[in-house]
């Protein structure tokens, strides 16, 4: 009887300890995706900033063109398509040099997934990434 109560702990360790890696593992690929969403971002030079930038001046990012790359990125990311509810909150630039992306994913842990999809939709994951683009 004892065993049978070992093992019963031991096994819900170790299901414990998957899920809680596997949420991790998702949150990492999120946050990898963030990263290359934003250096995307801070490469991309808004057009009409470059061609309107006044002689020698480095033309700087825009909120627009930041959040227009970080969305192009997400489109044509094949990482991105393993990501549940893949969301971009937010994607801006403060000074005109960064880029700042902020992206949301709903994790789905392994082995106990069912469980989670009964009494929610998952567990909701955030990243977020700078980059700069000089």
């Amino acid at each position: 009887m004892l065993a049978l109560v070992f093992t019963s702990i031991a096994l819900a360790l170790v299901v414990v300890v998957v899920a809680v890696t596997s949420v991790h593992l998702e949150r990492k690929r999120l946050l990898t995706l963030a990263d290359g969403a934003a250096l995307h971002a801070a490469s991309v030079i808004d057009e009409a900033e470059f061609y309107g930038a006044d002689g020698g001046a480095a033309p700087a990012l825009t909120s627009g063109s930041v959040e227009a790359a970080a969305a192009d990125y997400l489109v044509r990311s094949p990482e991105a398509e393993g990501m549940r509810d893949l969301g971009l909150v937010e994607a801006t630039t403060p000074d005109g040099e960064e880029a700042h992306v902020t992206l949301v994913a709903v994790a789905r842990p392994a082995l106990v997934g069912w469980l989670v999809d009964l009494l929610d939709d998952g567990i909701e994951i955030t990243a977020f990434s700078t980059a700069r683009g000089r």
